[in-house]
């Protein structure tokens, strides 16, 4: 009952969202349909071949269907976000964040006709990659560009959360009331909007809570994580205060390089030690992970809202999306684990980085973030091939290496991507809002950034049933 609830609840908001006024098509690329078709049908076809030579094939054809859906789902997000041909953009990315939950909700009712729901979150890692590789290659359009990023953090969000929780719908009912609450503050307007949708966030906790008591206290503490990031986002990218102050002083490049790494250090601060709380309070109720998810999703509680609004502190929303990614990639990599620990037990939980296949395993998944990030500078190259070269690569090690390097590998390219990111967006603060250099900046924010790092999480989750 309740996930028919939730699809109608979702339905509804796509209904009022489409009411906005009708969808400017006419930026479409129809190439990029035809291009969406094609790769669909590779990808395909070389993921069920992969799992057919596994002797896995039914949970091929599984993987395949739902990278499909995937595809699809985000695709129709990606299409609905558009802004009407009044203009009018500011529902564009609730609208867009409700149908990709829509797909997710579907996915998993259509998952549970045929599977117990306990077993249905670890099928559905198909859905994130498959939404995964449609935002990297529309991302490359600019009406597209920021809605990408959101549908990408939005999918590996909740399908790495519904695995690690008891009740995996309790994970979608709440993001649903961040999409109310999105709408709510996006109707008043200065600084007392995203106050507002903070309180709406620690009462969708509470109510949540009711479900599931673990979550109550991280929740709450997530949220609380959430405004401290906004607000440290808010002192290192804003030109009254003193980092803005300092390098504008010296307009030295290792003063600019300073601030930009002490601004990295207190963001990761930020969300390790919300991370850290939500663990401790889960596991006073045997439920670590699960106090994990409740503070990340208090983190996200109000994405759609901030999406929406990304205009007008661009770097300040920039670098709030990487401090909640360093949450969301860590809650992709405890969904690895959990699925290679059906396979493997308590060994799947072990990285010896003593192993030499381990640690450069673990290397190589920082390079290749660094190498991703650079051909992301050169306006004649296209980053997109990087991460398609990044993801050959980390098949390679985990189809030589397995479990083990393939998770240090995900370590690798999560913890750079985060630093990586935090650190261009800080630099690009300082080339714009402080320096006023705007050429500068354009060239230190990567902002394909995100859907890469997830499109990499998404493969090696994916691809975790073939390294047994």
């Amino acid at each position: 009952m309740l996930s028919v609830v939730i699809l109608i609840a979702l339905v509804l908001a796509i209904v009022v969202g489409w009411k906005r006024g009708r969808l400017d098509v006419s930026v479409l690329d129809k190439w990029l349909f035809v291009q969406l078709g094609v790769l669909g049908i590779i990808l395909g076809s070389l993921v069920y071949g992969a799992y057919a030579l596994a002797g896995k094939g039914p949970l091929g054809w599984i993987t395949v269907l739902m990278m499909w859906f995937g595809m699809v789902f985000s695709l129709a997000a990606l299409v609905a976000g558009l802004p009407s041909k009044k203009g009018d953009s500011r529902l564009g990315a609730v609208v867009a964040y409700a149908v990709v939950l829509l797909g997710v909700a579907f996915a998993f009712w259509f998952l549970s006709v045929w599977n117990a729901s306990r077993d249905v979150p670890a099928l559905l890692i198909g859905f994130g990659f498959g939404a995964c590789v449609v935002c990297l290659f529309a991302q490359a359009r600019d009406v597209f560009k920021e809605n990408a990023r959101l549908l990408a953090v939005v999918v590996m969000l909740s399908l790495a959360s519904m695995v690690l929780v008891s009740d995996s719908l309790v994970v979608l009912v709440l993001e649903l009331f961040g999409l109310v609450a999105s709408v709510i503050g996006l109707m008043l307007k200065g600084k007392r909007s995203f106050a507002l949708v903070s309180i709406l966030g620690v009462v969708s906790v509470v109510v949540i809570s009711r479900s599931s008591s673990a979550g109550l206290v991280p929740g709450i503490v997530g949220v609380f994580a959430g405004v401290f990031l906004w607000v440290a986002m808010h002192y290192y990218t804003h030109g009254k205060f003193r980092p803005a102050k300092t390098v504008a002083k010296s307009e030295r490049i290792h003063v600019w390089l300073a601030m930009s790494f002490e601004g990295t250090f207190a963001m990761l601060l930020i969300s390790s030690l919300g991370l850290l709380i939500g663990f401790g309070l889960g596991e006073a109720q045997g439920k670590g992970l699960e106090g994990v998810v409740f503070a990340v999703q208090g983190m996200a509680f109000p994405l759609a809202f901030l999406f929406s609004k990304e205009g007008e502190r661009k770097e300040q929303f920039a670098g709030y999306l990487f401090g909640v990614l360093a949450g969301v990639l860590v809650l992709v990599f405890e969904g690895y684990q959990v699925v290679m620990a059906k396979s493997l037990g308590a060994a799947a939980r072990v990285i010896n980085v003593g192993k030499v296949e381990v640690l450069s395993a673990l290397l190589l998944g920082a390079a290749v973030v660094l190498l991703a990030s650079s051909f992301a500078r050169r306006e004649e190259d296209d980053a997109r091939i990087t991460w398609l070269i990044a993801c050959v690569l980390g098949i390679v090690i985990a189809v030589l290496f397995k479990a083990e390097a393939a998770a240090a590998f995900l370590v690798g390219v999560s913890a750079a991507g985060t630093c990586v990111g935090l650190l261009t967006v800080l630099g690009s603060a300082c080339g714009k809002g402080i320096m006023g250099k705007d050429e500068l900046c354009a060239k230190v924010h990567d902002e394909g950034l995100v859907v890469g790092l997830l499109v990499l999480g998404a493969l090696i989750w994916a691809i975790a049933p073939l390294l047994v």
